[in-house]
């Protein structure tokens, strides 16, 4: 998780993270940002926070972010005590939180989301349905051979890795040149950051891949037109000058 809070005094909060896609609480002017509906329970001041978003990471973002703040998280709701609502919103479009993104799932349909923008669509797709995928005669995972063209961190070890093929290892559809976005695929249990599987600790090396990086990935299923989730990851060792 990454909370940043800004004040016009300079002072920067960060706890750190990864990620790189934080939003503000409010934006603007009081509009809805990671909460979407601002309303009032008693002497409580009640945040409905946005799907995607952890109530959890914006109730510590609160408490951190607002002097005097209390919050109480039921469900996607955050309850915040101690401070007036005329107090509080103006601090809210200063404070930023990270995507909760603690499964594929999302991870994917972050990833679809950035590819379309990137290809100008400017549209975002859930990732609802994810195909398997193999190798023309359908005899293995297609092994695709590419160089790293830019890295989007997540929330640790969640990384989209978007790969130009060198070599489309089989798969039928992919051709030299392309450019596909690709998730490693790591497990862990729900609210453990531990990585308890040997596959998942290998795939979770592809945190560290940079631009220009030459890199193996065997695909196993695919979730929209060029995103795909990797069952395996490895970077080729570079060539001794």
């Amino acid at each position: 998780m990454r909370i940043l809070v800004q004040s016009t005094l300079c002072l920067t909060l960060l706890i750190p993270s990864a990620a790189t896609s934080a939003e503000t609480l409010l934006t603007a002017g009081g509009k809805p940002g990671v909460i979407v509906r601002v309303g009032e329970k008693g002497e409580a001041v009640v945040l409905d926070v946005r799907s995607g978003f952890s109530p959890k990471d914006v109730a510590e973002a609160v408490a951190h972010g607002v002097p005097g703040a209390k919050c109480v998280v039921a469900k996607n709701l955050v309850l915040v005590s101690g401070v007036t609502k005329a107090e509080l919103l103006p601090t809210l479009e200063r404070i930023e939180v990270s995507p909760e993104l603690d499964d594929i799932d999302a991870m994917l349909s972050n990833m679809q989301g950035a590819s379309n923008q990137d290809e100008g669509s400017g549209s975002s797709i859930r990732a609802t349905k994810v195909a398997e995928v193999s190798t023309e005669d359908g005899s293995a995972l297609p092994r695709v051979v590419g160089t790293v063209v830019k890295v989007r961190h997540q929330r640790y070890p969640f990384v989209g890795l978007r790969v130009k093929v060198s070599d489309a290892g089989g798969m039928k559809g992919l051709k030299v040149g392309e450019e596909i976005e690709v998730v490693p695929h790591v497990a862990r249990g729900k609210g453990d950051p531990s990585i308890d599987k040997a596959a998942s600790r290998r795939n979770a090396k592809a945190w560290y891949a940079r631009p220009g990086d030459e890199v193996v990935v065997e695909l196993k299923a695919q979730s929209g037109k060029h995103v795909f989730v990797a069952a395996s990851y490895e970077r080729k060792a570079r060539a001794s000058k």
